[in-house]
């Protein structure tokens, strides 16, 4: 919301005409409500208030969403208020509707120059890095078959490029999709404001979840452990800290350390 502000305040009123701040508008609707908003789900993002990292990459793809649900659905006289291009903006959206081709070829052209020369990258370079990745994630192992019969030939036979090439194309096959979603979103507020409830409420989920595992979940585990071991002579207190040094020298390991 700052952001918008400052936008309001000096670019609004010096840089940029009502029709570009129309666009602008539209293109950063399409990317909040489009591939930043479905990253939520798509890559697992958790609410951690101890973690910096996973909070972090929780706000940058929630941040843009709850800004422009704040905008659509506030009067146009509060927006107005506060922010008076945008609010004039908002007011020229509502009176006359942007057609599909306002929101898609823009945000479909931004797009479209960062993925081509991505593709080109990852097929020139083959980074061992990337293809790992790739190569673990669900989708890829449960159709490789397919995947080496589909687009096999088309790379010549190599593994590591087919499987960079297909990550690309289910990327922007999975980005154009989330685009046509955020037609829909745009057009029915409540619509829009379940979706966006429902990313955040995974989020705290995800978290919780987390939480539960490495607070309950480790410390049964290793509690099991000890007793397997036959560790009798110890007493609660001593069992007990030799859980908490084992379980904290796994979270370390997986990098969710517990204070």
């Amino acid at each position: 919301m700052l952001t918008i502000a400052f936008v309001d305040e000096y670019v609004t009123n010096e840089m940029l005409p009502p029709e570009m701040l129309r666009r602008g508008f539209l293109f950063f609707f399409m990317l909040a409500a489009g591939p930043l908003g479905w990253s939520i789900v798509v890559l697992g993002n958790s609410l951690l208030f101890h973690s910096i990292d996973h909070t972090a990459t929780l706000i940058i793809h929630s941040g843009p969403l709850v800004s422009v649900w704040t905008l659509l659905g506030a009067s146009p006289s509060a927006v107005s208020s506060a922010f008076p291009a945008i609010g004039v903006m908002l007011e020229g959206l509502r009176a006359s509707p942007p057609t599909p081709i306002e929101f898609l070829a823009p945000v479909c052209i931004f797009y479209g120059i960062w993925w081509l020369p991505y593709t080109l990258w990852l097929a020139c370079s083959l980074d061992a890095r990337k293809a790992d990745e790739v190569r673990a994630a669900p989708i890829v192992t449960t159709l490789e078959p397919l995947v080496h019969r589909i687009v096999g030939c088309l790379c010549c036979g190599e593994s590591t490029r087919t499987l960079l090439f297909f990550y690309c194309i289910v990327h922007a096959g999975s980005c154009l999709t989330s685009f046509a979603c955020a037609l829909l979103l745009f057009r029915y507020y409540l619509l829009f404001s379940v979706w966006g409830l429902s990313l955040l409420l995974a989020a705290a989920w995800k978290g919780a979840s987390q939480y539960n595992y490495y607070l309950v979940d480790a410390y049964t585990r290793k509690l099991e452990k000890v007793v397997q071991q036959g560790k009798a002579p110890m007493s609660n207190m001593e069992a007990l800290e030799t859980i908490r040094l084992e379980v904290a020298a796994e979270d370390r390991n997986s990098g969710m350390a517990m204070v």
